[in-house]
C-alpha cells in the first residue's frame, strides 16, 4: 500500500528487490504492467485471488499519464509513496582526519578496519584527482624504549608500522587517502594521555581498541581502556570492542540514544555524517519526566529530518516511568534482545556526554550554570556515557563530548553548540541547550 507521513528512504539493495518483483510480473517484458499483469501483482502482494474489478480499479488509481498501464515508476509510488528517494546521507563539510592508535594486539587491528570503513572518498577529489580532499589517516603508536629492552624486534615502534603498512597496502588506502604512521616515545605521562593529546590536537575522529572488562577503580597504562581516553577528548572518539562478534561489512547499523538535550541530539546530527549508502541508523528517545520535550513529537520530526537528508532509519521514543526496574543503562544494554523495543544488532552505538567533558563555559553565563549541574547530576547518578563505553560488549561505542563540539576540529565542532557554551546563543529561561539540526 502507498505510504503516509515522511517520505520513505531505500537503499540500492531494497529498490533493487523492488524491480525484481515487478519484473517478475512483466510478462512481456515491456517494462509496463497491463490488466492482466496488474492482477497477478496485486495477488502476489495480497496473497489472494484479485476480481477484474480489483485490478481496473488498482489501474485507474494509480496510472498518472493515463495510458492505460503501470509504469514501474508508478509501481513505487503504489509500494512507498509519491515522494520516495534513495538514501544518500550527509557528508562532512571538510575531510576528516582519523587517527588510530595501535599496539600490535588484534583488537587494534580492527580498530584499524572500522576506521579505514569509515573513511569517504568526495567529489572535489575525484573531479581533481587530489587525494589530500578525501579523509586521511594517522596511523599513531606509543612506545616505551624501557620497557622494550631485551625483546624481540618484532614489539618495536618500526615492527609494528610494517605491519600496518601491509594492511593499509592490502586495502589499497594510499590509492585515495593520505596515509601517515606516528611513532612517539613515551613521555611522563600515561600512554593513554599522551594518545589523547595527539589525537586533540590532530585528530577528528580516534578509534582505539577495547579487548577486555575495564575496572575502573583501577585504571592502569593501557591505551585499550578506552574511558581513560574518553574524558576531554576534543575528537570524537569510537572505541572497538573485541568482545563484539559482529563483523565488518558495508552496510552497518548505528543506534545513537538521545536524552532531549541538544548534546544529545548533535552527537547523533555529528554521527549520521559517518554513514554511507545502505547504512541504518536508529534513533531512540528516553523520554522521563525530567525531559525537556515530549517524544512523540520529537521522534515526528526526526523521521521528517531522515527522509528529508536521505538518511535510512527510523525513530523510537521509550518513555521511563519512576518505576522503572532497570537502570537507564542496563535497558539500553538490553536493547537487540527479543523482549526489547529495539530490535537488531547494532555495529555503533552513539552517544553524547556532558559527563565525560572537562571544559566549562565562562562564569557568569548561564550555560555554566547549566553544564555544572549536568556534571554534579553524572557525578551523582554516574556518567551514562561512561557506563555504556566501559560495559557494552555487543556494539562499538562512539562517543561526542562538550569538548569535541566546542573545542575540536573545524569538521567535528558545533557551531550552535559552541555558541550555547559561550553564552552567546540564548536569553534566560530559555529551556533547553542551544537549539540544532531538526530541534
Amino acid at each position: 500500500m502507498a505510504q503516509t507521513g515522511a517520505p520513505k528512504v531505500l537503499t540500492q539493495t531494497e529498490l533493487s528487490v523492488f524491480r525484481k518483483d515487478f519484473d517478475a510480473v512483466d510478462a512481456d517484458k515491456t517494462g509496463s504492467l497491463a490488466c492482466s499483469e496488474i492482477s497477478a501483482l496485486l495477488e502476489q502482494q495480497l496473497r489472494r485471488p484479485v476480481t477484474t474489478e480489483e485490478a481496473e480499479g488498482f489501474l485507474e488509481q494509480f496510472d498518472l499519464d493515463h495510458d492505460g498501464l503501470i509504469s514501474f515508476e508508478e509501481y513505487m509510488a503504489f509500494i512507498c509513496g509519491g515522494e520516495w528517494t534513495l538514501d544518500d546521507p550527509p557528508c562532512h563539510d571538510k575531510p576528516l582526519a582519523y587517527m588510530v592508535a595501535i599496539d600490535g594486539s588484534e583488537i587494534t587491528v580492527k580498530a584499524f578496519q572500522l576506521a579505514a570503513s569509515l573513511m569517504k572518498v568526495y567529489e572535489s577529489a575525484i573531479s581533481t584527482g587530489d587525494k589530500s580532499k578525501n579523509d586521511r589517516l594517522i596511523i599513531y603508536h606509543c612506545t616505551n624504549s624501557n620497557k622494550l629492552r631485551g625483546k624481540a624486534k618484532c614489539f618495536g615502534g618500526d615492527a609494528l608500522m610494517a605491519n600496518m603498512e601491509d594492511l593499509v597496502h592490502e586495502l589499497q588506502l594510499r590509492n585515495e587517502h593520505e596515509v601517515q604512521c606516528v611513532v612517539e616515545e613515551q613521555g611522563p605521562d600515561m600512554i593513554a594521555h599522551q594518545i589523547k593529546a595527539y589525537a586533540d590536537a590532530h585528530a577528528d575522529v580516534l578509534v582505539v581498541g577495547q579487548f577486555k572488562d575495564v575496572d575502573i577503580e583501577k585504571p592502569d597504562d593501557d591505551h585499550e581502556q578506552g574511558h581513560l581516553v574518553a574524558k576531554g577528548c576534543k575528537a570524537a572518539l569510537i572505541v572497538v570492542k573485541g568482545s563484539s562478534k559482529l563483523a565488518l561489512l558495508n552496510k552497518r547499523r548505528f543506534l545513537a540514544i538521545v536524552d532531549g538535550s541538544d548534546i544529545s541530539h548533535t552527537a547523533m546530527l555529528k554521527a549520521v555524517q559517518f554513514m554511507r549508502k545502505g547504512d541504518y541508523i536508529k534513533v531512540v528517545y528516553l523520554e522521563t519526566r525530567f525531559s525537556a520535550a515530549p517524544g512523540k513529537s520529537l521522534v515526528k520530526k526526526c523521521e521528517s529530518w531522515l527522509a528529508e537528508n536521505k538518511i535510512k532509519g527510523s525513530c523510537v521514543c521509550i518513555k521511563r516511568d519512576d518505576d522503572e526496574p532497570l537502570s537507564i543503562a542496563d535497558q539500553i544494554h538490553a536493547f537487540g534482545t527479543p523482549d526489547s523495543p529495539v530490535k537488531g544488532n547494532f555495529h555503533v552505538v552513539v552517544m553524547g556526554s556532558i559527563g565525560l567533558s572537562q571544559d566549562l563555559p565562562p562564569e557568569g553565563t548561564v550555560a555554566r550554570e547549566e553544564f555544572i549541574k549536568g556534571q554534579h547530576g553524572a557525578e551523582e547518578q554516574g556518567s551514562l556515557a561512561l557506563e555504556i563505553l566501559i560495559r557494552e560488549q555487543h556494539s562499538h561505542v562512539m562517543i561526542v563530548t562538550v569538548d569535541a563540539l566546542v573545542s575540536g576540529r573545524d569538521a567535528v565542532a558545533s557551531p550552535p553548540i559552541k555558541a550555547w557554551f559561550n553564552g552567546e546563543s540564548r536569553q534566560r529561561g530559555e529551556p533547553g541547550y542551544a537549539r540544532s539540526g531538526y530541534l
